[in-house]
Parts: C-alpha cells; structure tokens; sequence
C-alpha cells in the first residue's frame, strides 16, 4: 500500500488526514477462482447470427442487433383478441420464408379451419409445421416433445397457449406455466432456437399465471387493442437483449397484416380508382354515429392521393415540403396538425361523435356555409374535416380565416368525386 497525507487548516487548529491507497500496477495479475475479464468469455458465434423477419418493426424490437437471437425465449401476453397470435404468426411465417428452415407452431387454441384461415391472410403461414398434439398430458410428455423438435431443427418454435398446455398438465394450471416456461428455456439455451410463448391476461389485464414467469424469459412482449384509435400495438416491456420499446401498430386485414409502416406503403400502392371505392365504401355506411374503420380507411387513402396529387404544387414554400413526412395520428377528442413534425390527427372520438343529428355543426362558425356548399351528411363532413387539416398543414395557414375556407374550398371543389360520384 502507498501512503498519502492531507493537511488543511482551519482557524486556530491544523488536521492532517492520513490515507492508505492501494499500490498502481501497470498490469493486473489474472483473475482467479471465480472471476474472469469479460475480455476472456468465448460464446458461440451462433448467438451474433440473428433470425430477421425482415421488418424493421418487429426485428428492431427484438433485439439491438436486429432479429431474433438463437436461443431467445420471449413470453407474448395481452388481453384475448388483442392480436398475441396473429403477430406471432406473422413472426413465424417471416422466420420461415427468411430461412427456408421448418418454424414448429405448438397450436392448443385453434382449430384445422382457423389455421387455414390464417394461411389465406399470411404469406408463409402454408409452409409451417402445425402440431394439435398434446403432449403434455401424457407421462414423460414434455421430454417427448423435445426429442420430436430436436428431430425436426426448427428455426423458430411458437407456443400457443402456455395456459392452455398447463390446463392439462399433472402439474396443475399454475405450477404448469412454470415447469413450462423453465422447460423450453433450458431447451432453447441448449439448442439456439427461439421461443415465442404465447400467455393470455385476465379481464382485468394482468396475467393470467404467475407474474413472475415476466421474469424468468428473456423478453416480454405487450400486445394491446389502443383505447382511442382501435389499432392493434405491440412494444417490448423488458428484453436482456436490447432492441427498441417503442409501440407500433398492426393491422389485420383480408388482404394481409401488415405491421407499422407496410401498411402506409400499402395505402400508396392504391390507384386513384380504389381510393374512391374506398371513400365511397364509408360513405355507404349505415349507422347512427361514423363507421370508424372505414373512416380511418378512407382518410389514409384521400391524405396519401392529395399528397400525390398536389405535391408539385405544395411541396415548397411550405411547413412540411416532403409528402413523407406527414404521420397520422387517431387519438384523443381533437382534430388538429402541427407544423414542425408533420402530423394530423385525427381524434377518434372527435370524429365517432359526429352524428346525423349533429354534423352540420362541425368545425368554426365562419367554416359552417363552406362546408355545407360541398357536404350532404356526416361521412362527407368527415371528408371536409381530412382536407381542411391536410390544407391547414401543407399551406401553413396560422389562422382560421375565410381565406384559410376558400382554399379548403378550392381543392374540395377539385375533388368533386368525393361530393358527386359519377
């Protein structure tokens, strides 16, 4: 040890301190025992070689080198129809396509005409290998599914439900998800194949098992049904491995789900023709209040065809001055845009509450004779709302004045179709 001393002084009195340091080395001896430099831990370069899905999405979300991490045991929970087993079917049609390896999808909760249903809506989900058997109520039945994937190799094993699989299980429903979930843990660490393991929460949206099993996998994946825009989001709560928590959407449809931003390109591919099947599709909903669905539908397709269709036009000397920055937003009571970062909203409930009884009142006093020249009911008046906050946004109009109206007018009045279909 190295001695070193301090001495201060104060009014009337001297101290001295007296410090023992530890001798510096200009190399440290090496670790014994039980400890080692992080320098010297070799692993498997298998676990650098991430599974891509091939979206940025869901792959930046699975770990911080992109994909999912051979050997990765994720635990995908959410509230029932939230969508835990369509993303993760998504996940596994991807994995399969990508990889060109068999993905084992364990199935307890659908049936044979659910999973050919599933197929028709997913590129890929034709090529998995499906198994309804239970294994685990049989004696020495796990161990006899590991033996049955080790045979197999798959690149991805998907797990459909853990409750379910526990519910018949010796073990019990409780102490069944545990042995489960340490089960296929320490297959996937032996083996470098991931897991995605489906657990359901209760009415009141906490788990339905022990909360503890968050835990003991590696991740933990939220799946949930957004209150105010009805879209389906996922995001990571907890993940060893990194990757983003941001919250992104997915969307189902007949044609195919499409996760975060596919479903914009989507919307882009449309022709001016099916944009006008679509806006005239809400249009012929029924209903007292707005058909959200289609509204939402409608107003993607009529912002992405004025983007199109005025870019010359409003792409300089504006807020935004690039088409691709505009970012739909659904939340909240309010319709509005913001001129640094390119965003219209538009409230879901600002826009469920528009009625047959009440439409006419939409927007400012000063607007109501502009809107009323073009709409005859409360989806037209919805259409107005969509072009005055896309005009409000690409014109950078910092009041609502009668010439902020007639503008709204003038492209309203460009876009007859949408007031007076042929």
């Amino acid at each position: 040890m190295s001695k070193s001393s301090t001495t201060w002084e104060t009014v009337g009195y001297i101290y001295t301190i007296q410090i023992n340091l530890p001798m510096r080395r200009k190399h440290q001896p090496a670790p014994t025992g039980h400890f080692r430099r992080v320098s010297d831990i070799v692993v498997p370069d298998i676990l650098f070689r991430s599974i891509k899905t091939g979206c940025s999405e869901i792959d930046g979300t699975f770990s911080e080198i992109g994909g999912l991490i051979p050997s990765q045991v994720i635990l995908v929970t959410g509230n029932p129809g939230s969508g835990k087993t369509t993303i993760c079917s998504v996940v596994g049609s991807r994995v399969a396509t990508a990889t060109r390896r068999p993905v084992v999808f364990l199935s307890y909760e659908m049936s044979d005409f659910q999973l050919k249903l599933q197929a028709k809506k997913m590129a890929g989900f034709q090529d998995l290998l499906v198994s309804t058997h239970e294994f685990h109520g049989e004696p020495d039945g796990i161990a006899q599914l590991f033996r049955a994937l080790d045979a197999i190799g798959p690149a991805l094993v998907i797990v459909d439900s853990l409750q379910k699989m526990a519910s018949k299980m010796a073990h019990g429903p409780t102490r069944g998800q545990i042995v489960l979930v340490e089960a296929f843990t320490k297959w996937a660490k032996k083996t470098f194949v991931p897991v995605l393991l489906i657990g359901h929460n209760d009415k009141g949206g906490n788990y339905a098992g022990p909360a503890f099993l968050k835990h003991e996998v590696d991740s933990h994946m939220n799946v949930w049904v957004d209150r105010d825009s009805g879209e389906r989001l996922f995001s990571m709560s907890k993940n060893r491995f990194g990757g983003n928590t941001s919250e992104y959407m997915f969307r189902i449809t007949g044609n195919g789900v499409f996760v975060g931003s596919e479903w914009y390109a989507e919307v882009d591919r449309r022709s001016p023709e099916e944009v006008l099947e679509i806006v005239m599709d809400f249009k012929k909903a029924s209903g007292a209040r707005v058909d959200w669905p289609k509204f939402q539908e409608s107003a993607q397709a009529l912002i992405k065809h004025l983007n199109a269709k005025y870019v010359d036009k409003f792409g300089s000397g504006t807020f935004v001055g690039d088409p691709s920055k505009v970012n739909l937003t659904w939340t909240g009571k309010r319709a509005f845009c913001s001129y640094t970062t390119g965003q219209i909203n538009l409230g879901r409930r600002f826009f469920e509450g528009l009625t047959d009884a009440n439409w006419k009142n939409l927007g400012y006093r000063t607007e109501h004779p502009y809107i009323q020249k073009f709409a005859k009911n409360k989806e037209e008046a919805a259409m107005w709302a969509v072009i005055h906050e896309w005009v409000h946004l690409w014109k950078g109009y910092q009041r609502h004045t009668s010439r902020m109206w007639r503008e709204i007018s003038r492209i309203a009045a460009e876009e007859a179709w949408i007031w007076n279909p042929a």
